[in-house]
């Protein structure tokens, strides 16, 4: 189900167009604890789609719902990528939902990150997602949306291995919003 999410926010995050001009720019950070620990930070629009070793960050509305995603360089060629569904597009609260889908129509919310993508959208490293916690949308307009959010979840490991626990604090976005291309 987690694959499905990810194919699924990078074909719209990929069919987004670009309103991304000189001075605006989007950012998502958090701290993160689990297999691994430490900090996520992207930020910069994504014109044209930016080179590899780029890091952008894209948001969208679509279906009710605020979509964005966050891609960061890391070392050996890898990217590491966050995604971050938040069903509302109005100021408030949202708690995440472990049974969130995304693109069946739910009003959900979501959070997933993984750290080790390679140009050909593969990963070896186990997909992080929330399977509690808080989405709060602090202001939204037709060009911007701007939030926090935190949560507890686990990882998948692609093995029967019990999946490791995962955390999330000190998340916040602020991501200028594109329209995707219908």
């Amino acid at each position: 189900m987690r694959r499905i999410f990810v194919c699924a926010m990078l074909a719209g995050a990929l069919s987004c167009s670009d309103p991304f001009g000189p001075g605006i720019r989007s950012s998502v950070t958090f701290t993160y604890t689990g297999p691994v620990a430490g900090s996520f930070s992207a930020s910069g629009g994504a014109p044209g789609f930016a080179a590899p070793g780029t890091s952008w960050v894209v948001g969208y509305v679509e279906e009710g719902a605020l979509r964005m995603a966050g891609f960061s360089p890391r070392s050996g060629g890898l990217v590491g990528m966050a995604m971050l569904h938040v069903g509302r597009t109005t100021p408030g609260a949202e708690s995440i939902d472990p049974e969130c889908n995304p693109y069946d129509g739910a009003a959900c919310s979501e959070m997933m990150l993984s750290l080790g993508f390679n140009q050909n959208g593969d990963s070896d490293d186990p997909f992080c997602y929330l399977t509690s916690g808080l989405v709060v949308l602090t202001q939204i307009s037709g060009s911007r949306a701007k939030g926090t959010f935190s949560g507890t979840g686990h990882c998948s490991t692609w093995t029967d291995e019990p999946s490791p626990a995962f955390s999330v604090s000190n998340g916040a976005f602020d991501v200028a919003l594109s329209a995707p291309r219908g």
